[in-house]
């Protein structure tokens, strides 16, 4: 059992016959915890039709992302707040080591 919910993609590329024109359909399907994102496109190229649904998908995912921040349910966790030790160590006073119990205590309760 894991301790999060996963992510899943489903990717197909199809080909689409007909007469003196060739063209190429990709279709992604990303099913999130929450939200399922879909792109979909039919270019001449196999590549061009990747790189389109790809850009699709990089937006979909940077709104996705926007959305859960301003939820607040990616606003930061344990991972956050090491980062903002860390970076607070680079002004600790005669450049002590951050790194101690009380430091990471003293962040975690803020």
């Amino acid at each position: 059992m894991h301790s999060r919910r996963s992510a899943f993609v489903s990717a197909k590329i199809s080909l689409l016959t007909q007469p003196g024109d060739d063209k190429y359909q990709c279709d992604v399907v990303l099913t999130l915890p929450d939200k399922t994102l879909v792109a979909s496109e039919t270019a001449t190229s196999v590549a061009a039709a990747i790189d389109i649904v790809e850009r699709k998908l990089q937006g979909q995912i940077r709104k996705y992302k926007t959305e859960r921040r301003k939820d607040g349910v990616n606003s930061g966790g344990i991972m956050a707040v090491i980062k903002r030790t860390f970076a607070s160590s680079l002004n600790y006073p005669h450049n002590k080591p951050a790194w101690n119990q009380t430091h990471l205590t003293k962040c975690l309760n803020r």
